[in-house]
């Protein structure tokens, strides 16, 4: 939930994206800027352009594109290595690039139905009508004779769809599917019936494999978990969705036909005082924020990306001092001089502004040379980091100023005035931030944003890596999220349908036997044999090791569990009897007051449409709520839910806290996004043992092992889909 507050900061205050300097994510730039030509071209005066048609086109194969993760216009690394005698040709990367887009297009538009072979053939090979004689028509099949190469290559790229999870996954209709049986059909066991669990079994027992799911608790749906209050259906566990176009997850959504909420994306921000922030304050911290730390996180330099959050802001806080002087001294008098003069002159002075701002590549080595200097000498006096950083960044005086609105060029300026306007306005905001003035409002503006990753990360930014802010999917405009209105249950219901689930098993010990080439599964009361074992232990199970491995989990993935840190989070949800505040405002936050050290950050979300209000607790504020009875955590959250709607707050009628830590099989929330790509692709890490030709395996899912938005629900949807293509690339390659 914080991060609709995370959203907020990051809206529409970048410069530079986060995701600007990672090459694969190219299709997503062209995405954001076709849509919002889109937006631009609908919101004018001729928003039937015929270009929409064309750009509507596009948009659709640059979203498949980038749900599918595949580039459009050339083969993945996992394509290559699948098809090595197509890429000796480009005549043949053309025409696989060709029959694949066409594949995942086609399965897009009716993702609730399952895509046979057969119906892929047809469409390049459609039935025609032709005439009889007596006037009637009958459908003829083109024949397929002498194309056996085409067929050929379009049944391979088929399958390779498939079995890779890029079409035919979630919950389908099985009009017309063919029922694959492999030459040897396999057992899995999959221990957990969380969404990652369901969604492995779904796809695998759709594949043809003998699939059981083996449940510890009672209920199904992991941390998942819907019930009813007075009448109202409550999510307790997780429930926040984004609304990127065609994720995989809603795709899922799609094929349930679930109603959906979209959030309101108004958020309400109140310093100390409880007075609203002002827009250029907040918009000018933002930008600060977002730009020095896009430049921090994609840096090349290890002892940069080592550095936590919280040395990263100090460091970016010492650099904003010692340029002030510089800014003062040198800028505003040339400034000055230029705002006197009209003509040539103020375009020389405009050009030679423009050529300073628009050196990216200067101003990114510059700042890192501060950066690494300023960890190097923290022992020298304030006048000669000053007198440093004014001749080694002497060309980014202006890094902290949105440079988005002044990147313009040359010819495209109208007249002198707008000229001086744009100088006025890069001044008011440079002047704003570098003159000492507001420095309470920006450390009160830190602190909101620390809360805001504290509570979405579960981490003190102290311990968070900077690097782990990888894990956002940040972007250069606001992020829309949404809930379902009768809860996400509906979705596991409907996951699990037909799927062999039981429940009440908890596994104590998974034992490889070599020679009835095996894996036994024991609990106090049963025994299950099989040939995979698919494990989405949460990640506090696995470091508790209650579930014993026997042979014992290799050194390297028992060394990646042990690093992983445990999330601390708390969520208390007050119900009331009618909704009192603002029904657009998705979010409510209030900074502590710094001169009362008993105040709390407080970050309160209000769920669409009801009358619920969620108190949420992270990093060093959750942690000390442990050590509290049940009856202060609530009056502490009581009185937050107070403090900041003062008069018109009434009381409530009751409240859920639900604590994960106090579930056995769970434990947890949700694992801290380390930041470590390495230690996440050992938790996802298969473990095989072959005798002979004889393969079995241990894989692992769950959203610890996903690179991408751990502790989501996307990340745990997509972990099971990744986990059903390593089997089935390793088990089924006979289903062609």
């Amino acid at each position: 939930m914080a991060e609709l507050l995370l959203s907020t900061f990051c809206s529409d205050k970048l410069k530079f994206d986060f995701f600007s300097e990672d090459p694969s994510n190219h299709q997503k730039f062209l995405q954001r800027e076709y849509e919002d030509i889109l937006i631009d071209i609908r919101s004018s005066d001729s928003p039937n352009d015929p270009y929409v048609k064309t750009m509507t086109d596009e948009l659709f194969l640059l979203k498949i594109g980038n749900t599918s993760e595949l580039p459009l216009t050339s083969m993945s690394n996992l394509e290559k290595e699948k098809f090595p005698n197509i890429v000796e040709n480009p005549d043949s990367v053309s025409h696989y690039l060709s029959i694949r887009n066409k594949i995942l297009a086609e399965w897009y538009k009716y993702s609730s139905m399952y895509m046979s072979l057969s119906s892929v053939l047809h469409y390049y090979f459609p039935q025609k009508k032709e005439e009889e004689e007596d006037g009637s028509t009958k459908d003829i099949c083109i024949k397929m004779d002498g194309n056996e190469d085409y067929i050929s290559l379009i049944k391979e790229t088929y399958f390779f769809l498939f079995r890779n999870c890029f079409i035919n996954y979630g919950v389908l209709s099985i009009m017309d599917r063919e029922i694959y049986i492999p030459k040897e059909k396999k057992k899995v066991v999959i221990i957990g019936s969380g969404l990652a669990g369901l969604t492995c079994a779904k796809q695998l027992s759709r594949l043809g494999l003998n699939v059981v799911v083996l449940e510890a608790r009672d209920k199904i749906g992991g941390r998942i978990e819907t019930i009813e209050s007075n009448g109202v259906k409550v999510d307790i566990g997780a429930f926040l969705l984004t609304t990127e176009w065609k994720d995989h997850l809603n795709i899922l959504l799609d094929q349930c036909s679930i109603d959906t909420q979209v959030i309101p994306d108004k958020v309400i921000l109140l310093d100390h005082k409880k007075d609203l922030f002002k827009e250029v304050a907040f918009s000018v911290a933002c930008k600060i924020f977002m730009e020095d730390l896009d430049l921090l996180i994609y840096s090349e330099d290890s002892s940069i990306s080592e550095m936590t959050l919280y040395e990263a802001f100090e460091l970016m806080k010492e650099r904003k001092d010692s340029m002030a002087n510089v800014l003062r001294e040198n800028i505003l008098n040339e400034f000055d001089d230029l705002f006197n003069k009209l003509g040539q002159a103020c375009i020389d002075g405009y050009c030679n502004l423009h050529s300073i701002l628009s050196d990216y590549d200067r101003r990114k080595n510059a700042f890192f040379r501060f950066i690494r200097d300023q960890r190097n000498s923290k022992n020298n006096s304030t006048k000669s980091r000053e007198a440093e950083a004014r001749n080694t960044v002497i060309s980014d005086l202006l890094a902290h100023v949105s440079l988005k609105k002044f990147n313009l060029i040359c010819e495209d300026l109208k007249d002198t005035r707008e000229l001086i306007e744009l100088m006025n306005e890069l001044l008011d905001s440079a002047s704003y931030y570098q003159n000492g003035a507001p420095h309470f409002i920006y450390d009160q503006l830190q602190t909101l944003f620390f809360s805001s990753i504290e509570q979405a990360f579960g981490c003190c930014v102290k311990e968070l890596k900077i690097s782990s802010m990888k894990q956002f999917s940040w972007s250069n405009k606001r992020q829309k999220f949404f809930s379902l209105n009768n809860g996400l249950s509906d979705m596991i219901e409907k996951l699990s349908d037909n799927i062999n689930i039981s429940v009440n098993k908890p596994v104590k010990c998974i034992t490889y036997s070599e020679t009835k080439e095996k894996f036994i599964l024991s609990g106090s009361d049963f025994k299950e044999i099989c040939d995979i074992v698919v494990s989405t232990l949460p990640i506090g199970v696995l470091k508790t090791e209650t579930v014993k491995f026997e042979p014992e989990l290799p050194s390297s993935k028992k060394q990646a569990i042990n690093k992983c840190k445990l999330a601390v989070k708390r969520e208390l949800i007050f119900q009331f009897d009618e909704i009192f505040w603002d029904k657009k405002v998705s979010v409510f936050s209030k900074v502590a007051n710094p001169f009362n050290s008993s105040e709390e950050m407080v970050i309160v979300y209000a769920v669409p449409l009801k009358p619920i209000l969620v108190v949420l607790w992270g990093g060093q504020n959750a942690s000390k709520t442990f050590t509290w009875s049940e009856e202060k955590l609530i009056e502490r959250s009581a009185y937050m839910l107070k403090s900041i709607f003062e008069k018109s707050y009434v009381p409530y009628t009751s409240v859920i806290n639900k604590n994960w830590n106090d579930e056995e099989y769970i434990q947890c929330y949700h694992v801290i996004p380390i930041g470590d790509e390495g230690i996440v692709k050992e938790l996802a890490k298969p473990i095989h043992f072959k005798n002979l030709d004889h393969l079995n395996g241990i894989y692992f899912a769950g959203e610890h092992t996903n690179l991408c938005e751990q502790g989501t629900l996307s990340a745990a949807f997509c972990s099971g889909l990744r986990v059903a293509s390593e089997i089935a690339n390793d088990f089924i390659n006979d289903l062609t």
